[in-house]
């Protein structure tokens, strides 16, 4: 319960003071990040910020033109993340001279990740198949749920290897990894199982289902207070200097 409760005021903190992230760090002792611009359909260097959810909330016409925060996204294996827009600035064509080396160097890119994938998945289907693939695998690396964040594998491998039949070895898989650029082969070896008594695995797969559920639970009811609720907005000097006194 404690856990539950946390998680609804943090997202009740992000969703009701929504022009600011200011009392969420203060309330849970965060520390906010600036990224660097983010354009809409180019992925970016940051793999949390690339979360498809994320995004198209990032460029929504509430947080991007009302300025408020967005809602608390899951972006990974239990890390919930809320953005704001600090800065914004209109698309605008530039002229050819000053983005030709970038495009030439997206066309090589995307060359580069297309020739990638049909390699791999050739190369998938022959594993498949049973024949011999002549590949410099990685050492064998253990994964778990709970170590998801320990920056051993992609998300995108991580849910290949355990999307994979488990009572199937050697399996394989293949996913295309956008922010590196290349196609990923994953070898399944070996599957141990989970100790269902270990106390403290079972408390994170706790928190991640309630991170999950608390989150669409609190944005529905928010969402149903704020369609049955009628604000109107007398002086907006006041609110705004009972804000930057709580912050």
């Amino acid at each position: 319960m404690v856990l539950l409760e946390e998680v609804c005021e943090a997202l009740v903190v992000v969703y009701e003071q929504s022009t600011s992230l200011k009392p969420a760090e203060t309330r849970f002792g965060l520390t906010a990040r600036t990224s660097d611009w983010i354009a809409s359909g180019v992925p970016g260097p940051d793999a949390l910020l690339n979360n498809a959810k994320l995004r198209k909330a990032l460029f929504s016409p509430e947080v991007l033109k009302d300025g408020r925060n967005t809602e608390a996204v899951e972006v990974a294996p239990n890390v919930l993340m809320a953005a704001r827009v600090v800065a914004h600035e209109p698309s605008s064509q530039r002229p050819l001279a000053d983005v030709k080396p970038q495009i030439a160097d997206a066309l090589r890119k995307q060359e580069a990740a297309r020739l990638a994938h049909e390699a791999g998945e050739k190369a998938l289907a022959d594993l498949k198949a049973g024949k011999t693939v002549s590949l410099n695998w990685l050492p064998p690396l253990a994964l778990s749920r709970d170590k998801a964040l320990e920056g051993k594998a992609s998300p995108q491998v991580m849910q290949a290897a355990f999307g994979m039949n488990g009572n199937k070895t050697p399996g394989y898989a293949g996913v295309d990894v956008p922010e590196r650029g290349h196609y990923t082969l994953v070898q399944l070896v070996q599957v141990a199982p989970g100790n269902p008594s270990d106390s403290e695995v079972r408390m994170q797969a706790e928190a991640g289902l309630t991170r999950a559920y608390s989150d669409e639970v609190m944005l529905a009811f928010l969402n149903g207070l704020r369609n049955k609720a009628d604000i109107r907005l007398v002086n907006k000097s006041v609110l705004e200097g009972k804000q930057s006194g709580q912050n």
